[in-house]
């Protein structure tokens, strides 16, 4: 790592508004991916066949509120 080095993503500041909207939405997309990364370790899902579902999971969760908000703090700085 070097101070110029573009490729390192900043810790991304938040409104308050945005982080009230999107704080219960990080907390269930994390969860939901934490117990999916284990039952696709332990077999319990199959990635080959549970993919899709997997991710349809996610949006219906928010996955796609929580990155159109990251986005507008990532644009703001």
């Amino acid at each position: 790592y070097s101070p110029s080095d573009d490729s390192i993503i900043a810790f991304l500041t938040y409104t308050e508004e945005e982080a009230f909207a999107i704080n219960d939405i990080a907390a269930s997309i994390k969860s939901y991916a934490m117990e999916s990364m284990v039952r696709f370790i332990t077999g319990d899902m199959d990635i080959e066949t549970q993919w899709d579902a997997y991710m349809a999971e996610l949006q219906n969760i928010g996955l796609d509120a929580y990155l159109q908000t990251a986005q507008a703090a990532y644009d703001r700085q």
